[in-house]
């Protein structure tokens, strides 16, 4: 059995060792086992152990870890298990002095997280003398230490599970933003190579029709001098009226029968 009542300067001592390791806990550090060799180790108890209820039962089991001469099977039987009910409902201390089969003089001290006890941590010396007011003091002050520890480090590592699953959402977002825009960037490739091909077509169409002029409608024609007469009203030789609406070019000479009718007007 450790010594049950230290100096105030070595508890004073065995807080701030305590405060200062604490400080530094990470999340791949097992906390309830580092709690339970720390508060042994520092604050001479004889077992250290941390216990909450059951979620769909509610009953009582050891939810993290048993440090030192005490199991969990010796200690939870059911006087046991009705005070850290209390202590979980109060959020209160409590006190008890059992034998199994030697003398323990064991604190129950609620653990507070989200305002509320969700654990018990205890704490058990061999001896069969109560625990001395001052240590009661001293361990109220631990709990609410390791509380804020407990608090922090459950926040810590929800936060990592956030930060996890936050950068899963991100790759995947990226992704399927990535294969987003290089969908639409092939979309608008196809859609540039239509419109090129598009305007190349209208162009191409356009020089077609640049270069076809075609006569239509019912052309006015003079029955004896075969001149035409155009929008204006003026009559035009057919050649030209032909050359202005059409890339028809003339090039003059003369029929057979015209030359035959002319030589012989000249003979004449």
């Amino acid at each position: 059995m450790t010594k049950l009542l230290l100096s105030s300067q070595e508890y004073l001592a065995a807080f701030i060792k305590t405060a200062q390791y604490l400080a530094g806990l990470t999340t791949q550090q097992d906390i309830w086992s580092d709690l339970g060799q720390l508060l042994s180790s520092f604050f001479g108890a004889d077992f250290v152990g941390f216990v909450e209820p059951l979620k769909d039962t509610g009953d009582i089991e050891p939810c993290r870890t048993f440090t030192g001469s005490l199991s969990a099977e010796e200690l939870l039987n059911g006087e046991i298990r009705e005070i850290i009910h209390d202590v979980l409902d109060s959020g209160f201390l409590a006190v008890k002095v059992i034998t199994v089969p030697k003398p323990y003089s064991l604190v129950f001290l609620p653990l507070i997280q989200e305002n509320k006890p969700r654990t018990v941590m205890l704490m058990g010396h061999e001896t069969s003398d109560p625990v001395p007011k001052e240590l009661l003091n001293v361990y109220l002050a631990l709990a609410g230490l390791v509380s804020t520890t407990i608090t922090r480090h459950s926040s810590e590592i929800e936060l990592k599970k956030h930060r996890l699953h936050l950068e899963e959402i991100v790759t995947i977002r990226t992704k399927e933003l990535s294969e987003a825009n290089r969908e639409l960037n092939h979309q608008i490739g196809e859609r540039k190579r239509a419109f090129e091909a598009l305007e190349e077509e209208r162009r191409r169409l356009q020089q077609a029709l640049d270069e076809v002029r075609t006569l239509r409608g019912i052309v006015p024609i003079c029955a004896y001098c075969k001149k035409i007469r155009d929008d204006t009203g003026y009559w035009n030789q057919v050649e030209k009226y032909v050359s202005d609406h059409s890339d028809a070019k003339f090039s003059h000479g003369i029929c057979p029968t015209c030359f035959e009718k002319e030589m012989k007007e000249l003979k004449s």
